[in-house]
């Protein structure tokens, strides 16, 4: 079997098919899914095709929609030239989560080029035909299954094809979403105060939690600790984005491409279970005492975890939303813009939650190493001079720091990923 481009043409028929058969190679042979079809479909003419479950119905209008380029026979599109030759509204759910109702209806047009104003005229136009007024500016996770379907539907109508191919499109179910929340335990800070105070614990290595506080503060009010802290939080931030970045559009390009993918994700795999903390003699051979090192520790800490992540977002991101894609004739571009990269971003924004944790722990490492500053520096100095309480407090502001890190991530999540 060979590629076969659907032909297009101008003239009065809208569909032509002819002698069309599709083969599917199994691990049990070759399965025939499609035999010896042929049909033409006149122009304003409405075509049902039925058939039982399992008969190549998705198939053939799969071919029909340019989705499956490999089959027997032949496919001409007739359309006029003047409008999009078709649009198709698939059976499972295709709606982009990532883009509020008004943008899904107008994904076709902006694709095309149509300016902004005159596309959401146009989308508000069909979300009104479709009975979802008042649900433009809302994401899909907001709908119901057969509200999405709607959305798919007026998403097809909005370009104004010359052909309508729908699968099954009243096939959706209604879904159920829930929540949770999470709290945030305080109750062993008082049993390690009065276990402090009574002498069940050794106060020389685990003084209570009141004096570790009045540490903190004095350390902060003086000014002692301020830029320590500065100079962790620069690299901590500088770091992340020198590594999660380049890290997440390789990621999605690992994603996109199967050769890039078998090329690199070996490397990934076998680079990833080396310590990372075993690479600090290396980079300080390489870096000096200076801040290549630390910053490179805090990049390293969030590359992998990203790269993973991202390549994953993509892999896991369904195949149908390509296919809207394709559907539309997008770009390759386009494609990565409006599908591969939104689809991905909610595993990159969790390996972002991953990775920021992990850069912070090897910045402080290599702060107690190999500089002068940083809150790393300030630990291994109280290690040093025995200061205990000053050893905790340090610990208390680099806790802090980490949930904080999580918190800013979290509210960039909420930016970038708003339909989750």
């Amino acid at each position: 079997m060979q590629a076969v481009p659907v032909q297009m043409r101008t003239g009065p028929p809208a569909v032509l098919v002819e002698e069309v058969s599709k083969t599917f190679p199994t691990r049990k042979g070759l399965l025939r899914a499609l035999e010896r079809v042929s049909f033409e479909v006149a122009r304003g003419q409405f075509t049902v095709i039925v058939g039982p479950s399992g008969c190549g119905k998705t198939t053939l209008l799969r071919i029909l929609g340019g989705l499956e380029p490999e089959f027997e026979g032949r496919v001409v599109l007739y359309a006029d030239g003047g409008r999009t030759p078709f649009a198709m509204v698939f059976q499972e759910q295709s709606v982009f989560p990532w883009m509020t109702v008004r943008d899904n209806v107008a994904y076709g047009l902006a694709l095309r080029g149509v300016p902004r104003a005159e596309r959401y005229a146009v989308a508000e136009r069909w979300i009104e035909r479709v009975h979802l007024g008042g649900f433009a500016d809302a994401y899909p996770h907001q709908l119901s299954g057969g509200m999405k379907q709607r959305v798919s539907i007026a998403r097809a109508f909005a370009v104004d094809p010359e052909i309508l191919l729908m699968d099954e499109p009243f096939s959706a179910l209604d879904e159920a979403i829930t929540l949770g929340d999470n709290a945030f335990p305080l109750v062993w800070l008082g049993a390690w105060e009065v276990a402090a105070r009574v002498g069940w614990m050794d106060a020389r290595f685990f003084p209570p939690p009141s004096l570790i506080l009045e540490t903190l503060v004095r350390g902060l009010v003086s000014g002692e600790l301020v830029p320590h802290l500065g100079a962790t939080l620069a690299r901590l931030g500088v770091g992340f984005v020198i590594g999660a970045i380049p890290a997440a559009l390789l990621g999605i390009l690992m994603g996109l491409s199967p050769w890039v993918r078998a090329a690199l994700d070996p490397v990934v795999a076998a680079l990833y279970p080396i310590p990372k903390s075993a690479l600090l003699p290396l980079l300080l051979l390489i870096f000096g005492l200076g801040e290549g090192s630390k910053l490179t520790m805090s990049a390293i800490g969030v590359f992998f975890v990203m790269v993973v992540n991202a390549m994953e977002g993509v892999l896991v991101t369904g195949r149908v939303y390509f296919d809207v894609a394709r559907s539309f004739s997008a770009t390759r571009w386009q494609i990565i813009r409006t599908v591969a990269l939104p689809g991905a971003l909610p595993l990159i924004m969790a390996g972002a939650r991953l990775g920021i944790g992990l850069s912070l722990i090897l910045v402080v490492l290599s702060e107690m190493l190999g500089a002068r500053n940083g809150l790393g520096y300030v630990l291994w100095s109280s290690w040093q001079t025995f200061s205990v309480p000053t050893l905790y407090a340090v610990l208390m502001i680099t806790a802090v720091l980490g949930y904080l890190s999580v918190l800013a991530v979290d509210a960039l999540r909420r930016v970038l990923v708003p339909w989750q």
